[in-house]
């Protein structure tokens, strides 16, 4: 599934990263590494 997502993005700072043993739920399940990836993503936004 994570490389049909990465098609759809258009910044060039965005990934697809999947985690095993997780639901639809990332920000509840693991928010420290959730929260993690979204700061540094949005810091990459001009």
């Amino acid at each position: 599934m994570a490389a049909w997502e990465r098609a759809q993005f258009q910044h060039p700072e965005s990934k697809a990263i999947g985690w095993e043993g997780t639901g639809h739920w990332l920000h509840q399940e693991r928010p420290g590494e959730f929260n993690s990836l979204l700061i540094a993503w949005l810091a990459s936004l001009d």
